[in-house]
């Protein structure tokens, strides 16, 4: 190999390196927040069924409307 194609197959290499590192790290975000939500949609499901009173969804106004 000349030298041009091994410099240009260890930049290569090393591109390929931070992409992986960079798609583990977002894995990594995404499963936190995935755990996030359904610890979320578990703790709502469980007040429902114990009959709290409902969380006001975000663009409902509390205010009755006539």
């Amino acid at each position: 190999m000349t030298c041009i194609m091994k410099e240009r197959l260890a930049n290569l290499t090393k591109a390929i390196e931070v992409m992986t590192k960079c798609a583990h790290e977002q894995d990594a975000k995404l499963s936190k927040l995935t755990n996030k939500m359904d610890n979320m949609i578990e703790r709502r499901s469980s007040q429902e069924s114990l009959n709290f009173p409902r969380i006001q969804d975000e663009g409902q106004s509390c205010i009755k409307q006539t």
